[in-house]
């Protein structure tokens, strides 16, 4: 029904397939989505990520680094 897409931090950006509309999603959802989601708010030009989540990959030290 929607496609996730993760932007750093806490922060997901939701977005409904074509022809539907989140705000009605959200309404035929609404106690799924309060179970998984803290706070959903509708998107705003200045939504920044503050926090990143970053994997990498280091071979060759021990378990105990």
């Amino acid at each position: 029904m929607i496609k996730v897409r993760y932007m750093g931090g806490n922060l997901m950006f939701l977005t409904p397939r074509d022809g539907e509309w989140m705000d009605e999603i959200i309404k035929e959802n609404r106690e799924w989505f309060d179970s998984v989601m803290e706070v959903i708010e509708p998107w705003m030009d200045g939504y920044v990520a503050i926090k990143r989540v970053v994997l990498f990959r280091c071979y060759g030290l021990s378990f105990s680094l």
